[in-house]
C-alpha cells in the first residue's frame, strides 16, 4: 500500500490524497472492532489501536514520501519545491469554490463547458451513491473530483473518467440498476461518451 501511494504521489500530486481514504478505512475498521467488543470508541482508543500496527503506519507514512521526494527535487533543480502548482498560475488556474465553478459551467448550455460540467456531475452523483454505502472509497472519489474542480472546469472529463472510485460505482450502476434505469444510464453515458470525443477531433480542450 505505501509503495503504490508513494508511486502514485511522485507521478501525480493528487495521488498524496491517497492518505485520506487510508485514514477513513482506519476508522471504518476502529469503530467495527470497537462495537464487536463493546468499546466505547475515542480518539485515544484510536490512536492505540492504530500504533499498534507499526506496518499500518510505516505505509501510511510512505504515501506522501513520493510527493515530498519531488518536491525536494524541484528545490534542487528550480529553488521552489511548490513550483508544480506555482505554475498553474500562469494557466489561469488558482483555488476557488468548486461548486461556483460547476454551476458556472453548467449555465453555458450548449458551450463546452456544459458539457464538462455534466462531467463533473455525474461524478459527483456517483460518489454520493458510494459514500451513501459508506464505501471509503467515495472520499478519494469526492477528492479528486472537487480539487481539480476547484481550478478549472475544463479538466473534469479526464478527471472524472480516470476516477477509480466513480469508474467502480459506474459499474455498479449499471448492473444493479432497474431495466428502464439501465437503459437511461447506457443512453446517458454514450451521448456524453460520443460528444466528448467530438469535441476531442474538434482540438476542443475536452482533456486539458
Amino acid at each position: 500500500m505505501g509503495i503504490c501511494g508513494a508511486l502514485a504521489s511522485v507521478t501525480r500530486n493528487m495521488g498524496v490524497f491517497l492518505v485520506f481514504a487510508v485514514l477513513a478505512f482506519c476508522i471504518q475498521q476502529y469503530l467495527r472492532q470497537a462495537k464487536e467488543l463493546g468499546n466505547r470508541p475515542g480518539l485515544p482508543g484510536f490512536l492505540v489501536w492504530v500504533f499498534q500496527k507499526p506496518r499500518l503506519v510505516l505505509g501510511t507514512f510512505l504515501v506522501p514520501f513520493g510527493l515530498f521526494s519531488y518536491m525536494a527535487y524541484l528545490d534542487w533543480l528550480l529553488g521552489d519545491g511548490l513550483a508544480f502548482a506555482h505554475v498553474q498560475i500562469a494557466w489561469q488556474r488558482t483555488p476557488g469554490n468548486p461548486l461556483l465553478s460547476l454551476i458556472s459551467g453548467l449555465n453555458t448550455l450548449g458551450a463546452n463547458e456544459f458539457y464538462f460540467a455534466l462531467w463533473a456531475l455525474v461524478a459527483l452523483y456517483l460518489c454520493c451513491r458510494q459514500a451513501l454505502r459508506r464505501n471509503v472509497d467515495s472520499v478519494v472519489g469526492f477528492l479528486f473530483i472537487l480539487i481539480p474542480l476547484s481550478t478549472s472546469i475544463l479538466c473534469m472529463p479526464r478527471y472524472a473518467a480516470c476516477c477509480f472510485p466513480v469508474i467502480e460505482e459506474a459499474a455498479d450502476v449499471l448492473v444493479s440498476k432497474g431495466r428502464l434505469e439501465k437503459v437511461f444510464w447506457y443512453g446517458f453515458l454514450l451521448l456524453l461518451g460520443v460528444v466528448t470525443t467530438w469535441q476531442w477531433f474538434c482540438n476542443n480542450p475536452v482533456m486539458a
